[in-house]
């Protein structure tokens, strides 16, 4: 009996004990979900930007793809939101969805803030034309782009929103300028580039200088090494350096092969600083071009050079930039003449006279 006893008390404890620890656990997740609602508020409060073109284009401070994962939670959960604030937490989705290198994704979350029946404002509307505008062009569809862009100028209401439009439609205007021309033109997908990081770069606006450099590296005559090289600068570029992309706009290799570099729409990061970049085009011919160096020296080819004029023809004559403006980097360096001596002493020479030829062929021609 006494054994029984013992038994019974010994269940009797190990049950008070179960329905302790059963209790401290049933309070943990009491706390927990009393604080679920405070974890989204700040989800809230951080992440819903302003509803301004800066706001929602602003980089993200983290993962691009955590920060829409979260969005989308908050937007879910909060019903109540005002018809801004759901429109700039969407517009700031759609806005990383591009960075992602999503358009259609972007394009569809875009749309519905422009379409939609809550009655979003002028302002609204507009930054999301610009996101769907982004996102045609970045399936190469101009012309509908183009349709976009005018429709989002005709309501934007600041500032930089329409500096930012008149960007884009100053850059579908001349688009296919170079392509006109009949030029050997390689698409980025050719040569295997990597999605460009458009939160990491500026708008050009119009262009109004173009910059001649070479690469400084010795490079073959084969487009296999042509492209292996551009691949190369592009992840030095993006990766070691922390670039939205490539810093040239157009390559070209030893064969007269002209490759697409970084979108027209933004700024290079070829010539110095900030600066010198501004407006300026940065064209790279691939090839070292600087005897007396530790890389192998070499002269452009003839391809090259017949390449390279017709390249800047063309751009010159889109954008309406004068033969002054068509420059060497050492010429314009931030540090000033000699800081560098790109694009090197046997190709100086061709871009000095190209400039002279240009300028007579204007100061000739019919008025």
């Amino acid at each position: 009996m006494r054994g029984s006893a013992c038994t019974t008390s010994s269940r009797v404890s190990t049950a008070r004990v179960l329905v302790g620890r059963l209790l401290v656990l049933g309070a943990f997740f009491f706390v927990l979900g009393c604080r679920a609602a405070p974890e989204e508020q700040r989800y809230y409060d951080d992440d819903i930007p302003a509803l301004s073109s800066e706001a929602v284009f602003a980089p993200s401070s983290g993962s691009g793809t955590l920060t829409i994962h979260r969005l989308r939670r908050v937007l879910a959960a909060r019903s109540e939101l005002d018809t801004e604030r759901w429109a700039a937490g969407m517009l700031r989705i759609a806005s990383l969805e591009l960075a992602l290198d999503e358009p259609a994704a972007a394009r569809s979350v875009a749309s519905e803030v422009v379409t939609s029946k809550r009655g979003p404002s002028a302002r609204a509307r507009a930054i999301g034309g610009l996101i769907v505008g982004r996102s045609l062009v970045a399936e190469r569809r101009q012309a509908e782009a183009r349709e976009v862009f005018d429709e989002a100028r005709r309501i934007a209401v600041d500032a930089p929103l329409i500096a930012m439009l008149d960007g884009e439609l100053a850059t579908l205007r001349n688009f296919d300028a170079p392509r006109a021309r009949d030029l050997a033109i390689v698409a980025r997908s050719t040569w295997g580039a990597a999605p460009a990081r458009d939160d990491r770069m500026t708008p050009m606006g119009k262009p109004t200088r173009i910059t001649i450099h070479h690469s400084a590296v010795f490079c073959s005559d084969t487009a296999r090494r042509g492209f292996e090289v551009t691949r190369i600068f592009q992840r030095t570029h993006v990766e070691d350096r922390g670039w939205g992309d490539i810093g040239y706009h157009w390559l070209i290799d030893r064969k007269g092969r002209i490759l697409e570099g970084r979108d027209m729409r933004y700024q290079g990061a070829h010539a110095g600083d900030n600066a010198a970049n501004r407006q300026n085009i940065g064209i790279c011919l691939l090839g070292n071009f600087q005897p007396g160096t530790s890389e192998r020296a070499q002269r452009p080819s003839r391809e090259q050079l017949a390449g390279l004029e017709q390249l800047v023809r063309s751009l010159a004559l889109a954008w309406d930039i004068p033969a002054q403006q068509v420059v060497t980097h050492r010429e314009i360096h931030p540090k000033g003449v000699g800081a560098t001596a790109c694009p090197g002493t046997w190709l100086t020479p061709f871009v000095e006279d190209l400039r002279v030829r240009m300028n007579d062929a204007l100061a000739t021609a019919p008025r």
